[in-house]
């Protein structure tokens, strides 16, 4: 869970790494066996996920779009 702008900056860094093995895995892609390379996506994808939603916490993400939802249900959209 992040507290702080510090553990914002790190949660964006580890990020900043999951996606770097990403991209690396796509690169790699034409040497593996397609399951081998949804096996080794399987847990980079899942921390990338899981830190999404931690920096949308923190962020409060949600509670903007219930926001701009709400406030678009009175007003309409911006144009």
């Amino acid at each position: 869970m992040i507290e702080n702008s510090a553990g914002l900056a790190q949660a964006r860094q580890q990020l900043r790494n999951m996606e770097e093995v990403v991209a690396e895995l796509w690169r790699q892609a034409s040497t593996m066996h397609p399951s081998q390379l949804a096996l080794q996506l399987e847990g980079p994808m899942d921390v990338i996920e899981h830190l999404h939603g931690e920096i949308d916490e923190y962020l409060g993400i949600e509670k903007a779009r219930e926001l701009l939802s709400r406030a678009h249900s009175v007003t309409g959209p911006s144009v």
